[in-house]
């Protein structure tokens, strides 16, 4: 009998240590808030960065240098008054916009956008706008891992005002299993974020514009909601995500 006892309870307390551990595995917990199940970068890498900003005409162009063939590139353009991104060029080619954006929330619209599969060695990104820039601000980001035929796979955007508490893209559902998940974040103020638990910093700030990202890879498929926390105290705060197989 006694041994028959100490048999289930060593069943139980393995079954109770499995379920811990999925929990840790889905990102349950994330300081940043609800993550949804992104651990870790998986096969995906950042490789480098560029922006640029406009406060006139109808575009802004930025080069990335030294792109490797087949690696991804996504594209932040965020256009103040309200302003619509109507097309996206990467290396003389057509980017996809993505399956969300962040708009009617002034002063900024927010748009993502990616080329999979993109030519070796420098590739020019031109964003165009639906009218004259005031104030247009662009991240192009360099991405390893993913497939040359990357598409989206589900998105969401949100935008927060003077707030510190998690900003949340909003629930969404892929469709495939192991997704590169995107979250492309752009404030005002120019105040960092803290990430969320499981995701994997890409860009920060760079040369100034107010920029950060994340991403991670998704453990199956579904729900998802990438998050960060907010630095800043003032100011309008904007994030874009979606995943991409």
């Amino acid at each position: 009998m006694k041994r028959m006892v100490a048999i289930v309870l060593a069943l139980i307390v393995a079954s109770a240590r499995a379920a811990a551990a999925s929990m840790l595995l889905s990102g349950f917990g994330a300081a940043g808030g609800a993550t949804g199940p992104v651990v870790g970068p998986g096969p995906y890498s950042f490789v480098q960065s560029a922006t640029n900003r406009a406060y006139s005409g109808t575009t802004v162009s930025l080069t990335l240098t030294g792109v490797v063939a087949g690696h991804t590139i996504m594209v932040t353009s965020c256009g103040a008054s309200s302003l619509t991104t109507t097309g996206v060029t990467v290396g003389g080619s057509s980017a996809t916009l993505g399956p969300a954006a962040a708009t009617g929330n002034a002063p900024f619209n927010c748009y993502l956008a990616k080329l999979a599969n993109a030519a070796a060695g420098s590739n020019a990104v031109v964003v165009t706008y639906g009218a004259a820039c005031g104030d247009c601000e662009v991240l192009a980001a360099e991405y390893a891992g993913l497939t040359t035929t990357a598409a989206f796979d589900g998105g969401s955007a949100a935008y927060a005002y003077a707030s510190s508490s998690p900003l949340a893209c909003g629930s969404f559902t892929t469709a495939n299993s192991g997704d590169f998940i995107y979250a492309s974040y752009f404030n005002t103020s120019g105040s960092a974020p803290t990430l969320a638990t499981g995701y994997t910093a890409g860009a920060a700030n760079p040369s100034g514009v107010n920029y950060w990202d994340e991403f991670g890879q998704q453990t199956g498929s579904g729900a998802v909601n990438p998050s960060l926390t907010i630095g800043a105290t003032a100011g309008a705060n904007y994030i874009v995500c979606a995943g991409l197989h």
